[in-house]
């Protein structure tokens, strides 16, 4: 049994270790149970995409006013007005704060302390997310330390790093360190349950999108399958989430190490052959920025920013990060012309 999240007195620092973001939610209920959640909490792990995906899902475990608790399966409820706010980006107890370029600055660090505060809005939680947090600068580290020392009420602060030793042992010291590993990630969806999902018209994006990616010959197509994506905004749409999906299976079988992504079957992650290995090759790094890239895309589109040109940056990123994985597959004989 994992031991409770405890509050951690000044200079002593104590860790968990979780296979996925599941974990840190089973923590996080089992202490919120028992009101002893401690205020700050340090999520470390190799790879960004699992860093966020825990820390989002126990932001919203910690602002819902009726989370689910229970042992097995904790969660935020997701009906309530407070969960559909923070769905959609909204809520206003949430801060979520990256870094400007290449770190987190120390305006942006006492912007957030302007409004920790005050008291969050709906009078019983706020969250800041401070994303990236070994990006502070010197400057930026030391303002921040002065909020774990005397955190404001009602306040909970989530620290996501590459690695703890990453930070000024005075920040690590007042969190709880989740050490998350890539055994149990758990990433929504893969074909087979996007096309359960999305019916039979997802069938075509998904068979032209696989067929694409496994083509050793994608410049030849590239022209092709953007303008057939721009055609109409929801073909688009669709694109974008069905890229998403694939790219998280892909990142699943790098992390996990299963020889499938999350269907449990190599066909079901490639409809068309070829991206299992091509999975297996990638930059996982690059990956995780890609799946942000596509995330700026979905925004893109829904301000109505040319339809074309998103299509084309969601395929480029393959003409030359997927492009040299496939330079390796060619030489193995995975892959056919």
């Amino acid at each position: 049994m994992m031991a409770d999240i405890k509050e951690a007195g000044q200079g002593h620092h104590s860790h968990q270790e979780t296979s996925s973001p599941a974990g840190p939610l089973q923590l996080a209920a089992r202490a919120m149970r028992h009101g002893r959640l401690h205020h700050a909490l340090l999520l470390t792990g190799r790879t960004r995409a699992l860093r966020r995906s825990a820390a989002l899902a126990l932001s919203a475990l910690i602002l819902c006013p009726f989370p689910r608790l229970s042992a097995d399966s904790p969660s935020a409820c997701g009906e309530c007005p407070e969960c559909l706010r923070f769905q959609k980006g909204l809520n206003p107890d949430f801060i979520h704060v990256r870094p400007e370029g290449a770190s987190i600055r120390i305006d942006q660090i006492r912007q957030v302390q302007s409004q920790l505060s005050f008291r969050p809005l709906n009078q019983r939680a706020r969250v800041l997310l401070l994303e990236d947090a070994e990006t502070m600068t010197p400057e930026g580290a030391n303002a921040f330390l002065k909020t774990l020392e005397e955190p404001p009420e009602m306040n909970y602060l989530i620290l996501t790093a590459c690695s703890s030793a990453l930070l000024l042992d005075t920040i690590v010291s007042r969190c709880q360190e989740l050490r998350l590993t890539a055994g149990g990630l758990p990433v929504p969806g893969g074909a087979k349950e996007l096309k359960e999902e999305r019916g039979e018209e997802q069938g075509p994006m998904l068979d032209r999108l696989t067929e694409f990616l496994s083509s050793p010959q994608r410049v030849k197509g590239l022209f092709a399958l953007s303008s057939w994506i721009s055609e109409d905004r929801e073909r688009a749409a669709a694109a974008l989430q069905a890229m998403e999906r694939l790219v998280r299976d892909m990142l699943f079988i790098q992390l996990s190490g299963e020889s499938a992504g999350p269907c449990g079957d190599k066909a079901a992650l490639a409809p068309a052959g070829g991206l299992y290995e091509l999975a297996r090759r990638i930059n996982c790094d690059r990956l995780t920025a890609y799946l942000d890239e596509i995330s700026r895309l979905s925004f893109m589109l829904d301000r109505n920013v040319n339809r074309q040109l998103i299509a084309l940056r969601l395929l480029l990123f393959w003409l030359d990060e997927g492009g040299k994985a496939m330079v390796g597959l060619k030489g193995s004989g995975s892959v056919r012309a």
